[in-house]
């Protein structure tokens, strides 16, 4: 979270594609809330509470761990 957002939940890059404290996209997002967490398909990223890209965050790490970060995973 520090590396990709510096912790700010909110946060959207500059193109508009990652969003949130774990600069999700709009796509990967849902795919883990489809399998995760049905309740937030559809939700933007930096819109949701932040224990919640927590919990999805947790989800996706479990599902192939740092690779899913190309940056901030190689320092993990």
């Amino acid at each position: 979270r520090a590396c990709e957002s510096n912790g700010n939940y909110r946060v959207v890059n500059s193109s508009g594609t990652y969003r949130g404290a774990y600069q999700f996209s709009r796509s990967t997002w849902n795919a883990v809330a489809r399998s995760h967490y049905p309740d937030l398909v559809g939700v933007d990223p930096a819109a949701a509470a932040p224990w919640d890209q927590d919990r999805m965050a947790r989800a996706l790490w479990a599902t192939g761990g740092p690779g899913h970060w190309p940056v901030c995973g190689r320092r993990v």
